[in-house]
Formats: C-alpha cells, structure tokens, sequence
C-alpha cells in the first residue's frame, strides 16, 4: 500500500495540502510534461505485455508492483499519478 509522505500523515497537512493544489487552478494552466528516460525504457507494440518493473513504487502501476506482467497502459497510470 502506498502511503503519503510522513509529512502529510496528518489529516490536517493533508487538507491544507490538497486546499494548496485546489489553489492553483490548473484548469487555467498552460503547461507541458516532459518525460526522462533514464536508459530503462523499451518499446512494446500495443496489447502486448511485458514484466520488467523499474522506476519509483510512489508512482507504478499497481500490476507491476505486484510484479505482474503489465501492458504500455502502466505509463498513462504513471503518468496520472504524477499529474494528480
């Protein structure tokens, strides 16, 4: 289970923190992501699977935490938590 970073283990940090991305009114934002690849990346074709997991846990796709094969849809998951 992932959990919050201690800092924010208080429900109270928790609230304020959330208040604080409520705050920025990204709806408004214009904004670009950029990806890194650190020289883990490999190219799959769309439906197949893979089960290599690299990366940080606080952002993987719960399939390639449990360590099960996955599909590309594991970097939109990826990316969603970054963006949330």
């Amino acid at each position: 289970m992932l959990h919050f970073p201690q800092y924010l283990s208080d429900p109270t940090e928790k609230a304020k923190f959330f208040e604080f991305l409520r705050s920025l009114d990204l709806d408004n934002c214009d904004f670009t992501v950029k990806l890194a690849d650190f020289g883990m990346a490999k190219e799959i074709m769309p439906g197949q699977m893979t089960a290599t997991c690299a990366g940080t846990p606080l952002t993987m796709d719960p399939d390639c935490l449990k360590e099960q094969k996955y599909t590309a849809k594991a970097d939109l998951f990826s990316l969603g938590v970054l963006l949330f």
